[in-house]
């Protein structure tokens, strides 16, 4: 209870551009990062986007042509896509990887975005193809293309990482609320997201707090939601807002996690 009561004003301070707007980061790959009314949030806008890519890259390579681009690793069916900025979604490497001629979302076997044991974003996204040959292609196309004013930088692995424990099974449908106070105990957040009619996941653990790493400023925790449409309302709901707790001010960043 001690949350509520200390929270003394709960508002919006999104420096997001209007609704609607979009970027055009590179040829054939749109995204609406800055616009907190669709993507990351929304599923229909998710959806819309990785089945109708805006434009498509028309890509014929030879194995003389692939041996020469020098793409790194040993080719393999998954590729490691490198640099990427934290805040990029599922939707966003969808469409950075169907911009290519031939290559769809039935394409796709896994996508796991790579956290640390702290839970931490380092801006690398593993993709797991069915067929190797979609893997080079896209390998190919992506080599030295540009998101958000950033080099991709693109990698074959022979394996996948270990998805985060903090995410588990509820990928896409869990929320990591991160810039909370350190050692934020656990009944008060269940607390704070029950005053908010938040439906948590009814498994044992369905929250977790990250422990904090020495020196830390802030806390990070993970809730599972009840399915994904939910996750998508409460990061409308708690991203960039603001709450007071024990006379400090916090701004609480959420995000869906994969």
């Amino acid at each position: 209870m001690q949350a509520i009561r200390a929270i003394t004003r709960l508002s919006t301070k999104s420096t997001l551009a209007r609704p609607g707007a979009q970027v055009m980061l590179v040829r054939g790959f749109r995204s609406s990062l800055f616009n907190r009314e669709s993507e990351p949030m929304a599923p229909a806008q998710v959806k819309k986007d990785w089945s109708k890519p805006e434009d498509k890259l028309e890509i014929n390579i030879s194995p003389e042509e692939f041996r020469k681009a020098n793409v790194r690793g040993t080719p393999s069916n998954i590729l490691a896509i490198k640099n990427l900025p934290l805040y990029t979604t599922q939707a966003d490497i969808m469409n950075f990887i169907t911009s290519v001629q031939h290559v769809d979302a039935e394409s796709v076997k896994t996508m796991i975005f790579y956290r640390s044991s702290a839970g931490v974003l380092n801006g690398t996204c593993f993709v797991e193809f069915a067929k190797g040959s979609d893997a080079q292609v896209v390998a190919m196309a992506n080599k030295k293309r540009m998101l958000d004013g950033r080099n991709i930088t693109v990698e074959f692995t022979d394996k996948l990482p270990y998805r985060s424990r903090f995410i588990g099974s509820a990928s896409g449908r869990a929320v990591v609320f991160s810039g909370l106070p350190v050692l934020f105990p656990v009944p008060e957040v269940k607390e704070l997201l029950r005053g908010f009619k938040i439906a948590v996941d009814s498994t044992e653990r369905p929250i977790e707090s990250v422990p904090v790493p020495r020196n830390g400023l802030s806390g990070m925790i993970f809730v599972k939601m009840i399915n994904e449409a939910e996750a998508h309302r409460v990061v409308r709901k708690f991203h960039n807002t603001s709450f007071k707790y024990n006379n400090t001010n916090y701004t609480i960043k959420a995000q869906v996690a994969y």
